[in-house]
C-alpha cells in the first residue's frame, strides 16, 4: 500500500497534469469552431449549457461532497439518489423547455436535448468520487483527456458537416458517454453499490452547507 502522503502528492499532480492537457485540448477545439460554426450558434449552445451545469448542482445537492467524507462510504445509496434526481431533472428540463424560448426561439429544441447531459454525469458521479476519496486522481487523467479528445474530434467533425449549433451538443454528449463507460470500467468491483434509501435524508442534511 502507498503512504497517504505519496497518493496526495500523485492525486495532486495528476490533477495539474490532467487540467493542463483538458484545457489545450478544449482550446483547440474551441478555436477551431470558432472558425467553422457561426457566432450565434456559440451563444445559443452558451445559454443551454449554462442551464444544464446549474440543473446538475441542484441535481447533487452537495451529496458527492458529503459521500467524500462520510465514514459509511455509502456508494450505493448516492448512486441511487444520483440516477433517480438526475432523471427527475432531466425530465423537469425537457418539460420546462418551452419557458426559455423568451431568450431565444432555437433555445428550447436545444435544450430537450442537451438535458440528457444532467443524466449521464449523474451516472459518473459515483466513480469519479470513489477514485477522489481513495486519492487516485491519476485514475481520472486517462479518461478525462480522452472525455476532451472526444469532444474535439466529434464536435470538429459534425462543424465541418455543417451542423452548427449541434456540433456542441451532440459532442458534449458523447465525450460524457464516453468518459462514463470508460470510468465505470476502471472502477468495476471496487466498492459495493448496495443502496440503502433510508440513509438519504441524513445524507442531505448534512450536505446543505456543501
Amino acid at each position: 500500500m502507498e503512504s497517504t502522503e505519496k497518493r496526495f502528492l500523485d492525486s495532486v499532480l495528476a490533477a495539474g497534469g490532467s487540467q493542463v492537457a483538458r484545457t489545450l485540448l478544449r482550446l483547440i477545439a474551441d478555436l477551431t469552431l470558432a472558425r467553422l460554426v457561426l457566432p450565434e450558434s456559440h451563444g445559443l449552445f452558451a445559454l443551454a449549457w449554462s442551464t444544464v451545469v446549474i440543473a446538475g448542482f441542484v441535481r447533487d445537492l452537495g451529496l458527492p461532497y458529503e459521500l467524500v467524507r462520510d465514514p459509511k462510504q455509502p456508494y450505493g445509496t448516492v448512486m441511487l439518489w444520483e440516477l433517480i434526481s438526475g432523471a427527475f431533472v432531466t425530465a423537469l428540463l425537457i418539460a420546462a423547455a418551452p419557458l426559455f424560448g423568451r431568450l431565444d426561439p432555437a433555445l428550447p429544441q436545444v435544450l430537450r436535448v442537451l438535458a440528457l447531459w444532467v443524466l449521464i454525469e449523474a451516472a459518473a458521479v459515483v466513480p469519479r468520487v470513489y477514485f477522489e476519496r481513495q486519492l487516485q486522481v491519476s485514475k481520472l487523467v486517462g479518461p478525462e483527456i480522452l472525455r476532451g479528445l472526444t469532444f474535439a474530434v466529434v464536435s470538429i467533425s459534425l462543424a465541418v458537416a455543417s451542423f452548427g449549433v449541434w456540433s456542441f451538443v451532440l459532442g458534449e454528449l458523447v465525450a460524457a458517454t464516453v468518459f462514463l463507460l470508460i470510468l465505470w470500467s476502471k472502477a468495476r468491483g471496487a466498492f459495493s453499490l448496495t443502496a440503502d434509501p433510508r440513509l438519504i435524508p441524513g445524507l442531505l442534511k448534512r450536505s446543505s452547507l456543501l
